[in-house]
């Protein structure tokens, strides 16, 4: 560690929650969203590419267990849908298949990963106000397709089905095997150009060739990473194996929440869980990786006094969390010094550098790659300057953003990676390398006596400051709790333990993952197919849990826990619901809304900030609850728009 430079933590964090659906028996179409296996494409190899191509950089990179499972199923076999409907799709699809073709085969960055590709681009303009119009619709089972939608299904020549569903599945394999080709440390060589260069006109052989490039490039994710590591390029960390919020497992009470009308729900206290969670965890990489790594990423940096003695006792070295959680433990900003070292919390804990981390995954993607390389190094030299020895983290999600840069951020990443490798003031390093020079020197850390229950995010429409309110508090999210706080206690009941039944506890911690509660609520907002694969997928595997322990399933599984909604945004103009549907108003402003009802009243809604950090901006959301039947006017800047509810 050198005492003349700043050092320097990079890590990345990659995560996919569980995506495959225990009702579906067999490998094949399991898996509901194709997440893993696109994002295992672009990013979890991509990523690691580009750090094998400069091998003076280091780094740490964050691979959740959960993943590691799902990148393995896939290697055994397993299929998502989107998979299935591309294979299918050269011998014809059926309605309900090619209108979900139709809604999801877009979900990508359209300006870098759809338009750049002249015949994605063709389809997109042809097909995307279908599309749209299939956005609010469920689509899950095969029956119950709209006819008028069914008919218009029939008609979509086969070649651009083939195509569409090719490219849906082609534009997220990296750019360098897009371009040209990767060979991997071993020898493969990796690459679909010349499927990207014949662009149209996929047969059965090109989708054969698709396919078996993706298994050989997922296949190589795991082995690139312990090349990584071997090289002594690379720290691996961990994180608690189905990424669940460990403060409020231990203790939901003592989640930080304050946002106007949440509550903590019953509380919900299993410390067991939260310690199978890192202990089962800990098996699944060190399978994957030879060792078990001893420094952690908790999911989303949820940390918290209740926790520190969980990860003492699985052998933790280090954890990080965000620079939002250190001010809430001094009562102040930290000063640049007192962020740039690990502090002493009974585990030494790195702070991230919010507005650093940031910048790389919201904001450097609308700068050309060599100029946000030079403010990335600017931001690093005018924070921490003058002190040298000191060490300041950068922490941050290293799949979604990549989408938003040109070229999968590979000329962004490289500029930087070079960048960095020049720079004579500034050394890379990792956290488990910097505390041991820190021993060796024999310094020591400084103390926090109260570790804050808190996450790197500060809840949106919540008091400022860094909390848990996005997974906890509001009513959707609460009743998710009780949720699994019934099945707990079922299982409790029954004699149930994660010793003796762990193909029970694999739903039950699944359940506990973070992903389902962050989309729960109003604090951040997905488009209403996306929340209803995940609400349909949390119950799914708190039925699993059920069913496997031999219990009987609760009637209440089949009830949603986000109800039937509808989201009005002026664009929408005059739509018609059926009774019973909660509506919402959406505007890119808050205010300025009046709402005429029925029965003569009138009223201008609150609107609540939403969208949160995946939405990049924020929209602002008001509820109008369950309207009885008849005509609401919405009445906007002079324009009248009617929400009929029939």
């Amino acid at each position: 560690m050198p005492r003349d430079k700043l050092n320097l933590c990079l890590v990345w964090h990659q995560h996919q929650p569980l995506y495959r659906d225990p009702t579906v028996p067999g490998q094949r179409g399991g898996y509901r969203l194709p997440w893993v296996r696109l994002h295992g494409l672009r990013d979890y190899f991509g990523m690691a590419a580009r750090l094998w191509e400069r091998p003076g950089l280091r780094c740490c990179v964050n691979l959740t267990p959960i993943l590691v499972r799902q990148l393995n199923d896939y290697l055994s076999g397993a299929t998502d849908r989107l998979w299935e409907m591309t294979e299918k799709s050269v011998n014809g699809l059926g309605p309900g298949e090619t209108l979900r073709l139709l809604r999801d085969a877009f979900d990508a960055d359209w300006r870098n990963q759809i338009l750049v590709h002249p015949r994605y681009a063709e389809l997109f303009e042809r097909y995307m106000p279908v599309s749209r119009s299939l956005a609010d619709l469920d689509l899950w089972p095969e029956e119950g397709v709209p006819s008028r939608l069914a008919a218009e299904a029939v008609g979509i020549p086969r070649r651009d089905l083939v195509d569409l569903s090719v490219w849906a599945n082609l534009a997220w394999f990296p750019v360098e095997l897009r371009e040209g080709q990767w060979v991997t440390p071993w020898g493969e060589h990796l690459s679909v150009a010349g499927l990207a260069a014949k662009g149209a006109g996929f047969d059965l052989g090109d989708v054969a060739e698709l396919g078996r490039t993706w298994r050989r490039t997922l296949a190589a994710v795991i082995p690139l990473h312990r090349a990584l590591a071997e090289r002594g390029q690379v720290e691996l960390t961990a994180t608690p194996f189905a990424h669940p919020i460990l403060p409020i497992l231990v203790d939901s009470d003592s989640a930080l929440i304050d946002r106007a009308g949440s509550v903590h729900p019953p509380r919900f206290s299993y410390p067991a869980d939260a310690r199978g969670q890192l202990e089962l965890g800990l098996d699944v990489l060190r399978e994957a990786y030879g060792s078990a790594p001893s420094g952690w990423w908790p999911a989303e940096g949820a940390v918290g006094r209740n926790v520190v003695g969980i990860f003492n006792d699985a052998g933790a070295r280090w954890l990080a969390t965000d620079e939002g959680v250190l001010k809430l433990a001094l009562g102040r900003e930290p000063a640049p010094a007192e962020l740039a070292t690990p502090w002493d919390a009974g585990v030494p804990v790195f702070f991230r550098d919010h507005p650093l981390s940031d910048a790389v995954g919201f904001h450097y993607s609308r700068l050309a790659p060599g100029e946000a390389a030079g403010d990335f190094l600017w931001g690093l030299r005018h924070r921490y300057a003058g002190l040298e020895g000191g060490c300041a983290a950068v922490i941050l999600d290293g799949e979604n953003a990549w989408g938003a840069y040109t070229r999968d951020g590979r000329d962004f990443l490289l500029a930087l990676y070079d960048e960095l490798l020049r720079a004579d003031d500034i050394a890379l390093t990792t956290p488990g390398a910097y505390l041991t020079e820190l021993e060796e020197r024999g310094a020591t850390l400084p103390v926090i006596e109260d570790l804050p229950h808190a996450s790197w995010i500060d809840e949106f429409g919540s008091e400022p400051g860094n909390d848990l309110g996005t997974w906890i508090g509001e009513p959707e999210e609460n009743r998710a709790w009780e949720l699994v706080a019934a099945l707990r206690r079922a299982l409790d009941g029954a004699g149930v333990t994660a010793g003796e039944r762990p193909d029970v506890f694999l739903h039950v911690y699944a359940a506990e993952g973070s992903d389902w509660f962050w989309w729960y609520g109003t604090d951040q907002a997905a488009a209403p197919k996306a929340e209803r694969e995940f609400d349909r997928l949390f119950r799914a595997h708190l039925a699993a849990a059920y069913r496997t322990a031999g219990l009987p399933v609760p009637e209440e599984l089949d009830r949603p826990v986000i109800l039937d909604y509808l989201v009005w945004t002026p664009d929408r103009g005059d739509v018609e619901v059926s009774a019973g549907t909660r509506l919402f108003v959406q505007l890119e402003s808050p205010g300025g809304l009046e709402v005429r009802r029925p029965d003569g009243s009138s009223s201008r809604p609150d609107f609540m900030p939403i969208g949160g950090v995946m939405g990049l901006k924020t929209a602002w959301r008001a509820e109008l609850g369950y309207p009885p039947a008849g005509e609401i006017e919405l009445v906007l800047d002079g324009r009248r728009s009617v929400v009929r509810v029939t």
